[in-house]
């Protein structure tokens, strides 16, 4: 578990790093889980820096809805895609682990990917100026 709140400042850096690459990827023609993985990456970051920021230990997990439960629990605000984002799980593991993606597999739009992110960052953004104040 980890909580040192200045990790929130290297894991939102990370984030953003991981957004940059969905778009690097979408731009270059890349297969779809690509972006899908990096969006994931982006998004599970930003929820850490936030919940790192008020000093709550969260588990090694990729489970993005496991991680707004944590956000929930606490009573802080919630990534405005929150009831969606579990849909990027299954992304967390696969390109680090080698994993081939199942043809059933829904990969988000796009679109979607892009739009989630930049909120999700946002959200991140704004949690972190009314900690800082």
């Amino acid at each position: 578990m980890n909580r040192l709140p200045e990790n929130g400042g290297i894991l939102l850096q990370k984030a953003r790093e991981d957004a940059q690459m969905v778009q690097a990827l979408l731009d270059g023609g890349s297969a779809p889980w690509g972006p899908a993985f990096h969006a994931q990456q982006a998004v599970e970051k930003a929820i850490k820096a936030v919940l790192s920021w008020h000093s709550i230990a969260y588990p090694r997990t990729h489970n993005l809805g496991a991680l707004v439960e944590l956000l929930r629990a606490h009573s802080l605000p919630v990534p405005p895609d929150a009831d969606d984002l579990s849909q990027l799980t299954p992304f967390g593991t696969m390109l680090r682990y080698g994993e081939v993606p199942d043809e059933d597999l829904d990969i988000p739009g796009q679109q979607w990917l892009l739009d989630t992110v930049r909120r999700t960052l946002e959200w991140a953004d704004q949690v972190y100026g009314r900690k800082a104040r």
